[in-house]
């Protein structure tokens, strides 16, 4: 669990992440059919408690709120704003996981405001499965809730009042059970250099890094649950020249004190992405920003911006049973089809930075806000 001082981190790395995003979007051109926003006014008080609260929110990473961050900027510093009775959309420039987990209904101050009362479209971002949404009976088993890993059932009932479906999200996982309005917009990692290229006598041909198994804490049918154990272990075990899998502390063990996660990605043809807690993972995006082709091993879920990025150019989708095969599919691959897959990945791996996430995240709202 964090402590204050980790939140004062995570907000240092927010606060760096948005100047960022102002210096690399200054020049951003939007699609000429952009909705014209109205932003709702934030007082300084309120974004003050929010960030607050995040701060001291053990369970919500800096990667998390960068899909707010990235939209905040984009929304109030570089798209043209409007008036509200001129506006085609209205942005609502808070994050609301933040209230989710201190148990906040944001309707009373919403109501206040009188967005509420608006019935043009209306957009925020939100990371998880945009939870907050009914149903609650989800065909994705693994949702939160459905694994009764948060009782937030109140607050979502009183969401229901309000969250209609003038309402649309960008979130960071996006599953079966998303709710039509909504859409993927996953996560952005920032440029990272190995400090290990010269340990890699080659690159792996792939890896994981991380925890293997989350134990009885997730089903057992969970890629990374009790079910699975067996696989992770005899991988871990099998001592392969080219690959690697086993938590950071064995990575340390094998090369070093200053290995890291991101060394994997940068030194393996394909980076192994099972489900974490979510059935969305950060090595998705690390992998793709550190030029891997990434193994998607995640049941339920739906690739961000489906409609405008063409996934199986880039990467290759398994079911999640698909791990124990996983050797044998991966050294199966003819050296065209991984040269193939590369010369995808170097094309398209400009739709994951700023820039492009922001491209993407423009289209999705006008083909919401402005269908056909």
């Amino acid at each position: 669990m964090a402590n204050f001082r980790d939140g004062e981190k995570k907000a240092a790395l927010v606060s760096a992440f948005e100047d960022q995003a102002r210096r690399e979007l200054r020049d951003f051109v939007p699609p000429c059919d952009m909705p014209r926003v109205f932003t709702v006014p934030v007082d300084e008080e309120t974004a003050a408690a929010e960030l607050e609260q995040f701060k001291r929110t053990h369970n919500m990473l800096p990667e998390e709120y960068y899909v707010h961050a990235l939209m905040k900027v984009l929304f109030t510093e570089v798209l043209p704003q409007a008036d509200e009775d001129a506006a085609d959309l209205i942005y609502l420039p808070m994050h609301l996981p933040v209230y989710s987990v201190c148990g906040v209904d944001l309707g009373r101050s919403l109501r206040r405001s009188g967005v509420l009362d608006s019935p043009k479209p209306k957009l925020f971002a939100y990371v998880w499965d945009t939870y907050l949404r009914p149903p609650f009976e989800r065909a994705n088993p693994y949702c939160v809730l459905g694994q009764d890993l948060l009782d937030l059932n109140d607050f979502y009932l009183g969401c229901k009042e309000w969250l209609d479906d003038t309402w649309h999200a960008g979130v960071s996982e996006s599953t079966i059970d998303r709710h039509p309005n909504d859409f993927g917009v996953g996560t952005y990692v920032p440029p990272y250099e190995s400090a290990l290229a010269p340990g890699f006598e080659a690159p792996l041909l792939y890896s994981f890094c991380g925890v293997l198994n989350y134990g009885s804490v997730l089903p057992p049918t969970h890629v990374r649950g009790d079910g699975f154990a067996d696989a992770w272990f005899a991988m871990a075990q099998a001592d392969l020249p080219d690959v690697f899998v086993g938590e950071l502390a064995d990575a340390k063990a094998r090369y070093g004190e200053a290995a890291g996660y991101r060394d994997f990605t940068q030194n393996s043809v394909f980076t192994l992405c099972p489900a974490g807690w979510a059935r969305w993972s950060f090595r998705l995006y690390e992998a793709i920003a550190d030029g891997s082709i990434p193994v998607i091993l995640s049941d339920y879920y739906e690739l961000p911006f489906d409609g405008f990025v063409r996934w199986s150019d880039f990467s290759l989708r398994l079911p999640e049973a698909g791990l124990r095969d996983i050797d044998t599919v991966l050294r199966a691959l003819t050296a065209e089809r991984v040269a193939e897959l590369q010369r995808g990945l170097a094309r398209w791996k400009d739709a994951f930075t700023l820039t492009g996430l922001c491209r993407n995240i423009c289209r999705e709202v006008s083909r919401r806000v402005r269908p056909g």
